[in-house]
């Protein structure tokens, strides 16, 4: 999937700024973000899928640079649900197609990490450090 698609600008404005601050991304045409993250100094993590096909959506990861710039291709992700990248950008995780189980992927090294999860669970969220 590499290949950065047409595409909108979208805003998104950071309310833990004060005051507020706008930043500008570009919306992938035909893609669907399902996950926007600062991951390093003025990088921006965007997890997408193309948004035209049936059923389970294969993820890519991206990063954007803030100010303007080319977005660097980083990832396939595979088949994951509810992807969401980690505070720090290191790792997403999701719940992998077809076994719903938790996957926590490195965008290091590509090492995807399988959990299962206990019966009636069916969302999770990453914790900051304290």
């Amino acid at each position: 999937m590499g290949d950065w698609p047409q595409t909108a600008k979208l805003n998104i404005i950071d309310l833990a700024t004060s005051p507020p601050q706008e930043l500008s991304i570009l919306q992938a045409d035909g893609m669907r973000i399902h996950d926007v993250r600062v991951t390093a100094p003025a990088q921006l993590g965007i997890v997408m899928s193309d948004n035209s096909s049936m059923g389970p959506l294969a993820m890519s990861l991206y990063s954007l640079p803030i100010m303007g710039g080319e977005p660097q291709y980083l990832a396939d992700l595979g088949y994951i649900d509810q992807p969401k990248l980690s505070p720090d950008g290191a790792f997403v995780a999701g719940i992998a197609y077809p076994d719903e189980k938790l996957v926590i992927y490195s965008v290091a090294d590509g090492h995807q990490t399988i959990i299962s999860m206990p019966g009636g669970v069916s969302n999770f969220t990453w914790q900051r450090e304290w």
